[in-house]
């Protein structure tokens, strides 16, 4: 399925080639580029590495971010164009929303710097531009004084006047949680792990630090040179006034004996041209020494930069750590797994409603509950929905179980956490929408997204606002 994904990919990224899957592995090549050599049985169009130095279907992403170093991945190749595409659909708002919910924080890449605004990327298939305003309320700010291309930051979910996507960086605490990147290849983790730094705020002050250091620099270089203008000025004066009264110092054009007072002229000329050389000379060590200070400065500031980005990755790892041992505490207290507490009950339609108290109960706060009530009077499980859901994996429960909480108690409708529209007859949208002959419509909500047949929950809402839990589904499984 993947390779037939790539190759629906490749299809439409410029390639002019006989496209061919292949299976390999990335490696480092150096700074910005990667090779990808392939298994011993690849096919002889396949060259024994293919160096890249970019990837066309991640225009603007350095290929290291992207190409899963080391490990055994099936990708297309195209011999002509002589380029590499993974099996890695492309993302629209949608699926940035389905996989990051309004309101909710994640990191992206900062891909392009001007003093208005950043190109960045949550998804390496996904730019996004975010203005001046979206990284500070301060006007006087400007973006490429607080960013730098490369940077990793996070950046908070929201939505324009549109409803389209919509990026916001300067209203982040320092202890939200912050969800993960994208995973691009199943069970390789996500493709940004570690923040450059956390917040606008020490973005900000990183450059202010580095500003104050150049302009003392600069200032005390202005300095020496306004000194050195006085000096050669005073000293000019004290030659041009040698002789006052008697006029110019006379130019030697014989070789008569010199009176006494040229004598007295080229010896002021020679103690004034041995000062100003002294003078010189002095300034130019001054400078040498700034110059070198300002070197150990700069390189002081790289290196608690660098230790910065280093203590900041220990604790985005550190954070990610607490977030697991948290799950696993809520699994240890929750009991036995889903599938375990089915023989408890005696239909699966029992099994599944308290499936769903439970979530509610463990993931829903007191103000949620009251806000978002669980009326057992205003929905049920069908047996068409038990059937399809015992058949599920144990995540592809706990997917589902989560899916249908938010639908039957109405909060999906209320905050769109999760992609809900009507089901229709085929994947057309001009295709008439499902409707049962008592009048109630038929719905399709995404249960999870970006994997091979993403599967789909199906419900029924009827003409009195309540809900019937029909069947869960793979995407192109179009079956009220």
């Amino acid at each position: 399925m993947l390779s037939v994904l790539a190759r629906k990919i490749s299809s439409t990224s410029g390639g002019d080639g006989d496209v061919v899957a292949v299976t390999g592995k990335f490696k480092s090549v150096s700074a910005g580029v990667v090779g990808f050599v392939p298994d011993r049985n690849a096919p002889s169009s396949v060259p024994s590495t293919v160096m890249l130095s970019g990837f066309r279907q991640f225009p603007g992403v350095a290929p290291e971010l992207v190409a899963p170093m080391g490990e055994k991945i099936t990708v297309d190749y195209d011999p002509i164009a002589k380029h590499i595409t993974f099996p890695v659909p492309r993302w629209l708002d949608a699926d940035l929303l389905d996989a990051y919910p309004e309101g909710t924080v994640t990191l992206a890449l900062v891909q392009t710097v001007t003093r208005q605004n950043a190109t960045v990327f949550i998804h390496p298939t996904f730019p996004i531009v975010m203005n001046r305003e979206d990284f500070s309320s301060n006007a006087k700010d400007v973006v490429d004084r607080l960013l730098t291309v490369g940077d990793v930051i996070p950046v908070r979910i929201a939505r324009n006047a549109k409803g389209a996507v919509r990026l916001r960086a300067h209203d982040i605490n320092d202890d939200e949680t912050i969800l993960d990147a994208a995973e691009l290849f199943a069970g390789l983790g996500p493709w940004l792990v570690a923040m450059s730094l956390t917040t606008v705020d020490e973005i900000r002050e990183r450059y202010l630090a580095e500003k104050r250091q150049r302009d003392e620099f600069n200032d005390a270089m202005e300095k020496l040179a306004a000194q050195l203008d006085t000096d050669i000025h005073e000293l000019r004066e004290v030659l041009a006034g040698i002789g006052t009264g008697t006029g110019e110092i006379p130019v030697v054009t014989t070789t008569a004996p010199k009176s006494e007072k040229e004598k007295v002229a080229d010896a002021v000329r020679d103690m004034a041209a041995s000062h100003i050389t002294k003078v010189l000379l002095a300034y130019k060590s001054q400078i040498t020494t700034l110059i070198t200070q300002n070197k150990a400065l700069v390189a002081d500031v790289e290196e608690k930069t660098e230790n910065d980005r280093t203590l900041r990755a220990e604790l985005s790892t550190a954070r990610q750590r607490i977030q697991e041992l948290d799950k696993q505490l809520g699994s240890a207290r929750s009991g036995d797994a889903m599938p375990e507490r089915r023989h408890h009950f005696t239909t699966a339609e029992e099994w599944i409603v308290e499936e769903i108290r439970r979530f509610w109960l463990d993931n829903y706060t007191p103000a949620d509950r009251t806000t978002y009530p669980l009326n057992s009077d205003q929905w049920r499980v069908l047996p068409s929905f038990a059937t399809t859901f015992e058949a599920l994996t144990d995540d592809g429960m706990d997917k589902a179980i989560k899916t249908a909480t938010h639908i039957v108690t109405g909060r999906n409708a209320v905050e769109r956490i999760t992609e809900d529209h009507p089901l229709r007859e085929g994947e057309e949208t001009s295709r008439p929408e499902v409707v049962r002959a008592d009048g109630a419509a038929c719905r399709r909500a995404y249960i999870e997204s970006h994997t091979a047949q993403s599967r789909r929950l199906h419900y029924w809402r009827l003409r009195d606002g309540s809900i019937e839990l029909s069947r869960v589904g793979l995407h192109d499984d179009f079956t009220p």
